[in-house]
């Protein structure tokens, strides 16, 4: 009876210290968005960024391409 009992014990106390924190597996969401769908090729278009759940002090770097309907740069 003893031996189940510490058994039982040490069960539940191993359980409590392999649970895993929801926080942890945070993923970083951005959205881009423009107020105009159509523009010309002499226009200047502005863009929109919002990042969430970044973590702090984390460096970001971006790459643009523009390409037309037929994938030409």
């Amino acid at each position: 009876m003893r031996v189940r009992s510490v058994l039982l014990v040490l069960l539940m106390l191993t359980q409590g210290a392999a649970m895993a924190h929801a926080s942890s597996g945070r993923a970083a969401s951005i959205e881009l968005s423009t107020p105009t769908q159509e523009w010309l090729s002499n226009q200047t278009v502005e863009l929109v960024a919002s990042i969430s759940n970044l973590p702090f002090g984390t460096q970001l770097f971006y790459e643009w391409d523009v390409r037309d309907e037929s994938g030409q740069v």
